[in-house]
């Protein structure tokens, strides 16, 4: 795939996902019907050496979702406490644009953690780089549960 051709496709993926922060945003549960328990996600991150690619990468919102979701894979927990939030993503007035919902078990919370971190920052950076704007309604904070063995968005709020 040439530069361009690339680099217009990454634009219009992190177009699409700060548009997504702008409306009402869906509520994504997980079903548990569609997941197998036994086993761990196919793509988890992990804490490794980075190489040079993996250095651009880490500048591409994009890429960094997709890590995110891969590392969070299916929340699967066997106790309460394992089962927490963090604001994803950011709206223009400020705040999150919404919650990921993850459990502990079996990941490593700091390099995840600092995952979102960068990738609020970096599209907070390119909201203000194309000054959107949004309703600036804030996002209900959610709480979580522990159902089935999975961690999930409980009572009310917006999740990834």
């Amino acid at each position: 795939m040439s530069t361009k051709r690339l680099s217009a496709v990454v634009s219009a993926t992190v177009v699409a996902l700060l548009l997504s922060g702008c409306g009402p945003a869906a509520t994504e549960q997980i079903a548990a019907k569609d997941l197998n328990m036994s086993q761990p996600p196919a793509n988890t991150v992990t804490a490794t050496a980075v190489d040079a690619s993996q250095l651009a990468k880490a500048d591409d919102p994009a890429v960094l979702y997709a890590e995110i979701k891969a590392m969070v894979g299916t929340a699967a927990a066997s106790e309460p406490l394992q089962c927490k939030k963090t604001g994803l993503g950011h709206k223009p007035c400020g705040g999150p644009a919404s919650y990921l919902i993850y459990s502990t078990q079996g990941l490593d919370e700091a390099v995840l953690l600092q995952k979102v971190s960068r990738y609020n920052q970096l599209v907070q950076a390119e909201q203000q780089r194309l000054g959107l704007v949004s309703d600036c309604a804030v996002v209900p904070e959610p709480g979580v549960a522990l159902v089935g063995g999975f961690c999930v968005a409980s009572g009310q709020g917006d999740t990834f």
